[in-house]
């Protein structure tokens, strides 16, 4: 799609999104006032990656505009999903916020349900977070049974016998892939805390 595509897209979405808020029409058994809501909820996954990614990124000390694989799909594809598989699976997400926003806006609270979604988000994030740190967890295990007899990549990149406290070069690999934000330092002490329990 590209840059222009994609700032099109949302620009589109952000008017009609405007637009929809701004309508006064008066229909049976609908809450206006929830009109806002309703109108975000299409727009609620990728507001709310968005906000999580930049307030890790603050956190870590890091510029909130430098690219990283921390987005949504990046953790789908981290778990295994297909990159089709991973579309689906946010749409699939998009279209549940959306359906039970339109749903409970004129039973519940807007604030309420609001918090109820970004607690539904953050609690998901949780657990694909919990999935790929078993993955990781796996990988190192599997490596566990190897790492004796085969020549690997010490924390630098550079091939050598092992060493006690260095990681093999298929764990640093996968640390890479599911973790590029850890510095060489944090893979080391993770890998050797893993291979302790």
């Amino acid at each position: 799609m590209g840059d222009t595509g994609s700032l099109t897209l949302g620009f589109i979405l952000s008017f009609l999104t405007i637009k929809y808020t701004m309508n006064q029409y008066v229909m049976m058994n609908f809450n206006y006032n929830g009109a806002i809501l309703v109108a975000f909820s299409v727009l609620l996954v990728p507001c709310l990656d968005v906000i999580r990614v930049v307030i890790r990124r603050v956190r870590k000390g890091k510029s909130p505009f430098l690219p990283d694989k921390t987005h949504i799909h990046h953790k789908f594809l981290a778990m295994g999903f297909t990159v089709r598989k991973a579309m689906i699976t946010i749409l699939f997400i998009s279209f549940l916020f959306s359906l039970s926003n339109i749903l409970l806006v004129s039973y519940v609270n807007n604030t309420l349900l609001f918090i109820v979604d970004v607690a539904a988000w953050t609690g998901m994030h949780m657990y694909m977070d919990k999935v790929i740190e078993k993955k990781v967890s796996a990988a190192v295990n599997a490596d566990r049974k190897k790492r004796s007899s085969k020549k690997h990549l010490n924390a630098n990149g550079v091939t050598g016998t092992r060493v006690p406290n260095d990681v093999p070069a298929s764990v640093y690999a996968e640390y890479r892939k599911f973790f590029p934000n850890m510095s060489d330092k944090e893979i080391r002490t993770h890998y050797n805390g893993t291979l302790k329990d």
